[in-house]
C-alpha cells in the first residue's frame, strides 16, 4: 500500500482469501494453545499464592479454569495478530491511520461525545421510564474512582477491539471480497458472535486438578457458545454497533474515530452498570437491561445512527471522488 492509502484501499491484485485463512487459523489455533497452557498456568498461579500470599497472587488463585483459558486465548490472539495483519495486506501502523493529527483529533472528540451521549441518554430513559434506580454511592471519591476505572477499561477495550475487529478482521474481509458492504456485514457478524464465547465457571469451581482434557472441553464449549448461547436481541445490537464502527472507520480512513466512539460507549456503559440497577419485565424489553443494547429503544437508536453514518459516509465519498476527478486548477 502506498503512503497515501489506508487499510480500506484494496487493489485488484491484492484480492485474496489469505487474510481470512490466517484469521481462522489464529482463531482456532488460539483455542488449542490456550487449552494446553491453561491448566499448568493455573496450577502455577495457585502454587505461587501458597508460597507468596499477596493480594494479586490470591486474586489469581481464585480464578477458575475458564477464566485462565479466556485470558490466555486473548494473549495468543494478540501475539498472532501481526501475522494475520500481514497476510491481510497491512504493512504498517500508518496505513491504519494510527496518527492523531488535527482532523482525526477533532473527529475522535466528536465521536467520543456521541458515544457518551447515546449511552447516557439510554441510561437516563431507563431511570425515568424503565423501572431502573440509582444505587447508593458511598462518597464523592468512590464515585470518582468508579468513573476513572471505567475510563481506563474503556480506553483499553476501545483500542484493542478496534485494532482486532475493524483493523485486521475488516481488512481481511475487504481483501477477500469485492464488496465493502459484504465486508462490513461479515466483519460485524464475526464481532457479534465472538461476544457469546462464554463458558460458565461453576463446573470447575474449586477444582485444582484440571487437565488438558478439561481445558479442551472449555475450548469446545467456548466455540459452541458462539451459537448455542446467543441472545438474539443482544446479538442484533452488537451487529448494528459493529456496522456503525466499520462505517466510521472506513469513512475517516482511520481507526482513531472508531476507537473514540467505542470507548465512549464502553465508558458510559461501565458507569451505568456500576451506578444503575435495571428494572425488569416490559421495561427491559423496551429500554434495555444491563447491556443497554437489548431493548427496542436502544436498537432503534443504533439503527438510526447506522443510517445516518452510512449516508454521511456516502456523501463524503462522493465529494472526495469529485475533488479527485476535477481538472488541475479547477478550470473547465
Amino acid at each position: 500500500m502506498g503512503t497515501g492509502s489506508s487499510w480500506v484501499d484494496v487493489a485488484l491484485e491484492e484480492r485474496s482469501p489469505r487474510g481470512i485463512v490466517a484469521l481462522l487459523a489464529l482463531f482456532l489455533g488460539s483455542l488449542v494453545v490456550a487449552a494446553v497452557m491453561a491448566p499448568p498456568v493455573m496450577r502455577l498461579a495457585r502454587d505461587l499464592a501458597e508460597l507468596w500470599p499477596t493480594r494479586p497472587t490470591l486474586y489469581l488463585a481464585e480464578k477458575e479454569l475458564p477464566r485462565y483459558f479466556d485470558r490466555l486465548r486473548w494473549l495468543v490472539v494478540l501475539a498472532g495478530l501481526p501475522w494475520v495483519a500481514r497476510a491481510a495486506g497491512i504493512r504498517d501502523h500508518v496505513s491504519l491511520g494510527l496518527r492523531l493529527d488535527g482532523d482525526r483529533w477533532r473527529k475522535a472528540v466528536g465521536w467520543l461525545l456521541v458515544g457518551l451521549a447515546m449511552v447516557g441518554s439510554m441510561s437516563g430513559l431507563q431511570l425515568l421510564f424503565g423501572g431502573a434506580r440509582l444505587r447508593p454511592v458511598e462518597n464523592g471519591p468512590a464515585l470518582l474512582e468508579t468513573v476513572l476505572l471505567a475510563l481506563l477499561s474503556a480506553l483499553f477495550i476501545g483500542v484493542l477491539e478496534e485494532l482486532v475487529f475493524r483493523g485486521v478482521v475488516l481488512r481481511a474481509f475487504l481483501q477477500a471480497t469485492a464488496s465493502g458492504v459484504w465486508a462490513i456485514v461479515l466483519a460485524s457478524l464475526f464481532f457479534a458472535l465472538v461476544h457469546f464465547q462464554r463458558v460458565p465457571s461453576d463446573r470447575w469451581k474449586g477444582d485444582s486438578t484440571s487437565t488438558t482434557a478439561d481445558a479442551l472441553v472449555v475450548a469446545w464449549e467456548s466455540l459452541r457458545g458462539s451459537v448455542s448461547q446467543i441472545r438474539w436481541d443482544l446479538a442484533l445490537g452488537l451487529f448494528l454497533a459493529g456496522s456503525i464502527l466499520c462505517l466510521v472507520a472506513m469513512s475517516a480512513r482511520s481507526l482513531i474515530p472508531a476507537m473514540a466512539l467505542h470507548g465512549g460507549w464502553v465508558w458510559a456503559a461501565l458507569v451505568h452498570r456500576r451506578l444503575v440497577e435495571t428494572g425488569g419485565g416490559g421495561g427491559v424489553r423496551l429500554w434495555g437491561g444491563r447491556a443497554l443494547l437489548d431493548g427496542a429503544a436502544p436498537l432503534a437508536l443504533l439503527a438510526v445512527l447506522l443510517v445516518a453514518v452510512a449516508l454521511r459516509g456516502k456523501g463524503a465519498l462522493r465529494a472526495r471522488s469529485a475533488v479527485e476527478s476535477a481538472p488541475p486548477g479547477g478550470g473547465s
